[in-house]
Order: C-alpha cells, then sequence, then structure tokens
C-alpha cells in the first residue's frame, strides 16, 4: 500500500501541509501494491493527519525550542530518530559484523528512513527537507538493491551536481562495506549528473561524439559570438539596445528549445527569424563538433523515442532508476527518466517540494506534485 512517512521531526506542521497532502497525494495512497510516498514536509514527528490520510510517524517529542531542533537535525542525519537522542551512540556501542542486511540496516537508518530503503514497490516517491538524511537513505536503498540480487550495473543514480555524486559515492561506498559488500562494487554503478550521463550514452553509441566537446553556458555564448554575422543573428539585433543581450536572448531560446523539448519548426511558426538563427546554430555546432548540456539530452531522448539500436543495447540493462532533487529536473529530463523506466524494475525520486531553486533554468516542481499523474506505474 502506497504510504507517507514523517522522516523528520524538525519545527512544526505548515498550516497547510494537510490540505497539500490531501489535494496533491490522495490518489497514490489509493494505489495497492504498486507506489509508495514517502512525505516529510518540515512539521513535527507527533503531528496528526487528517483521519482519512494514514499516518506512520515515528515516536517523538512535541516541536522543541531551536537548539533542540538542532540537536535532533544533526542525530538524524547520523542515522537517529528524533525520538531517540541516544540511538546514534548505541549504533557505536554495537559495533561488529552483522551478517543479516536487515539488521544492519535497522542499526544504520531511522525506521523512516529503513522504510523506504527496503519497500518493494516499484515507485517510490519520497520527500523530505534538508538534513534529513535524504543522500544517506538513497545510498542504503543501492545497498540494499544489490544485497538483494540486483546487478551494480544496473543500477543508475542521477544527482544534480558533480559534488552531490562524490557524495553519494562515498555513500554508497561506505554502506556496501557495512553491508558485507566490496566497496568495488561502486565502479560499476551508475552515479552523477544526468549531463554526465548522456555525453557517455552518446560517445558509446556513435564514435563521432568522441570528437565533441561539451560547451557549458558561457562557452555556448562565446560560440555564439565568435559566430554572430555567420548566423544572422545581426537580424534580431534591433530587438534587444545592447549587443550582449542579443547574445542571451538567443542562448536562452536555445537552451528553452531542448530543456522544453520543443521542435525548432514550432519556434519559426511564431518567430521565423528566431526559428531560422536556431536552425543555424544547430548546423553550426554539429560541424563544428560541439554541444552544449541542453543539446546532449535532447540528443539522447531523441535518439530512444526514434528507438535507436545502439541506445536502446546500451540503456537496456539498466533496471534500478534513482533520482535525487527530484524538483530540480526539467520538462526533458522528465522525460529522460520515463523512457528509462519504461525499461526498469524500479524508480525512486527523491527531493523537497519546498527547495526547488531552479525555475528559472526550466526546473519544475510540479515533477514532485504531480508524480503519481507523471508516473503511470504508481496509478491506482
Amino acid at each position: 500500500m502506497a504510504r507517507f512517512v514523517w522522516a523528520d521531526g524538525l519545527g512544526t506542521p505548515r498550516a497547510n501541509d494537510h490540505r497539500r497532502l490531501r489535494e496533491s497525494w490522495q490518489g497514490a495512497i489509493l494505489a495497492p501494491n504498486r507506489g509508495s510516498c514517502y512525505y516529510s514536509p518540515r512539521g513535527a514527528a507527533a503531528a496528526r493527519f487528517p483521519p482519512r490520510l494514514p499516518a506512520f510517524a515515528a515516536e517523538g517529542e512535541a516541536p522543541r525550542r531551536r537548539a533542540g531542533r538542532q540537536r535532533d537535525s544533526a542525530s538524524l542525519r547520523e542515522g537517529s530518530s528524533p525520538g531517540n537522542a541516544a540511538h546514534g551512540d548505541d549504533i557505536q556501542e554495537r559495533g561488529g559484523p552483522v551478517s543479516d542486511i536487515h539488521s544492519i540496516l535497522d542499526q544504520q537508518l531511522t525506521p523512516e528512513q529503513l522504510a523506504a530503503v527496503v519497500d518493494e514497490s516499484e515507485d517510490i516517491l519520497i520527500i523530505a527537507c534538508a538534513g534529513s538524511g535524504k543522500s544517506r537513505t538513497l545510498a542504503y536503498r543501492i545497498a540494499w538493491l544489490i544485497s538483494q540480487g540486483a546487478d551494480p550495473a544496473s543500477i543508475v543514480a542521477f544527482t544534480f551536481t558533480d559534488k552531490a555524486a562524490e557524495s553519494i559515492q562515498q555513500r554508497v561506498a561506505t554502506a556496501l562495506k557495512k553491508t558485507g559488500h566490496r566497496a568495488t562494487e561502486i565502479g560499476k554503478i551508475r552515479i552523477g549528473t544526468i549531463h554526465g550521463f548522456c555525453k557517455d550514452i552518446l560517445i558509446h553509441s556513435d564514435a563521432r561524439y568522441r570528437q565533441f566537446e561539451v560547451l557549458d553556458p558561457n562557452g555556448l555564448r562565446l560560440f555564439l559570438m565568435s559566430r554572430y554575422p555567420q548566423l544572422g543573428m545581426q537580424n534580431v539585433r534591433g530587438r534587444e539596445r545592447l549587443y550582449f543581450d542579443c547574445i542571451e536572448h538567443v542562448a536562452a531560446a536555445w537552451e528553452t528549445l531542448h530543456d522544453e523539448g520543443l521542435k525548432i519548426d514550432s519556434i519559426r511558426k511564431h518567430d521565423e527569424q528566431l526559428g531560422e538563427i536556431l536552425d543555424r546554430i544547430s548546423d553550426s555546432l554539429d560541424m563544428s563538433n560541439y554541444y552544449d548540456f541542453s543539446l546532449m539530452i535532447r540528443l539522447v531522448v531523441d535518439k530512444i523515442e526514434q528507438d535507436d539500436p545502439n541506445i536502446f543495447n546500451i540503456t537496456r540493462p539498466f533496471r534500478h532508476i534513482l533520482v535525487d532533487e527530484y524538483q530540480d529536473i526539467n520538462p526533458i529530463q522528465e522525460r529522460l527518466i520515463n523512457l528509462l523506466r519504461r525499461t526498469s524494475e524500479s524508480l525512486v525520486a527523491v527531493g523537497d517540494d519546498d527547495q526547488s531553486i531552479y525555475g528559472w533554468r526550466g526546473a519544475d516542481v510540479q515533477n514532485i506534485i504531480n508524480y503519481r499523474k507523471r508516473n503511470p506505474r504508481a496509478k491506482q
């Protein structure tokens, strides 16, 4: 049965939490044996849900003063429960090898984290605030999958930054050691950004892409400046007062084109000049052996949707997909995740609907709020 779990004991419940829960997730609760939703807003562990909503809240004290909340947050990050301040120390005291995977997980995780880690649902959504142990839960989820017989090479974990990927890798290596597996298994697991994943897929599916260089946002703008007359950008210069405003306007249009999964023809219908420039940029990048971050993902998505056999042979072994910072993915990234989900066995999405800070870059928090609608396998 789909469930909601409070995963921290910080602060007091927001006034609209119950309403949002009822409106956004009521359908998921009615989805037996299909998906699980672990909801963890910044509410007290002892807070109560409306009668119709099942609650599996860890026992704990009422909201505390600021110092108490900070102490609980620290203990939670170390794997202890807000209602059991000594739990972290108890883990250290126990020590010693434990052969049973469930005993190890019980020592290292809070009850809510443990429930998310061992859930066997096909689709799992974990919503928790900063500092509540999301990365720890993700790491032990990977270790648990391997302990259940999953091939490490079949696991893909997406993070939002390279720094976050390194942190997850370290946590997974630690979790593997604690659960009796070789830390070297980490080398078989794909943990990294979606951009890095797509670059790897492209160069292994088509040798031509091995010659391509990646342009970051600044590199893309420098590319446009270096080819300003060839691209015909002077035709739209009159719309912007400054030269650099024109460059920024076209660069943003190019990135939006791919982040939103649009077609150049649809742009051309509304703005013929801009459509022509975007078409020239596409040809010029390809001839110069460049692609930017937005184009990398778009190329992979288009090839998967076109049933490219080389891409299919690479992605077919991926059975378990995990996505961190789910609230920050944009529409084209969501399409990629859904395409990978079609041939996988499970999807775990982790995020915080109150922490979306990349809306200006196309991130859509509705990916979390409408998760059940966006992911058909989580329907009732």
